[in-house]
């Protein structure tokens, strides 16, 4: 699930859920972007 998406799901803002990786609160993959890795919440 992308940033975007799973800010959806929670209810919550793309920059909250960054907080809350940065916290530990949620954790998080990168998979190989075209030009970038992409961030994916698990």
């Amino acid at each position: 699930m992308n940033k975007q998406s799973a800010a959806d799901f929670l209810g919550v803002s793309v920059r909250a859920l960054e907080r809350y990786v940065q916290q530990g609160k949620i954790s998080v993959t990168y998979d190989k972007g075209k030009t970038r890795p992409i961030a994916n919440m698990v």
